[in-house]
């Protein structure tokens, strides 16, 4: 087939083909490849973007935990301050702490464990726990 290409003026690309470094044998793990700086292109870098930023900032988390408690149906706006307590002083039950821990996880795209949560019942410990969670964004 070279051959034929030659003929036809390919002389150029028989010379790259024969220039081409030969294609290392796959490893038994992608992660290995990967690591070796083959594999799936720039998968594992981080090519043109800007540094990874740990968590959010502590005024950030206050507005957007504001925003979300704000946003339960059960809460009155009015009661709601920087430091409400959310059964004491906004009256939910502890359902209603559950949903709106469900509302901080997905509004901040984090998992919150079990016993963090339970520890979550007030505006001040959830800015606490968001803005100092890494993962926060």
């Amino acid at each position: 087939m070279l051959r034929r290409i030659a003929a036809r003026g390919g002389s150029l690309l028989r010379s790259r083909a024969a220039l081409a470094p030969p294609v290392p044998a796959p490893s038994s793990s992608i992660h290995a490849q990967i690591d070796a700086g083959r594999g799936w292109g720039l998968l594992g870098r981080r090519w043109m973007s800007a540094p990874a930023q740990d968590g959010i900032s502590e005024k950030e988390a206050l507005d957007r935990v504001m925003m979300i408690v704000k946003a339960h149906p059960k809460v009155n706006p009015a009661k709601l301050t920087q430091s409400s307590h959310f059964m004491n002083d906004l009256g939910l039950d502890s359902l209603d702490v559950v949903e709106i821990v469900m509302g901080f996880e997905e509004e901040f795209v984090l998992y919150i464990p079990d016993e963090v949560a339970d520890k979550l019942v007030s505006v001040p410990a959830a800015v606490d726990f968001v803005a100092k969670h890494p993962k926060a964004k």
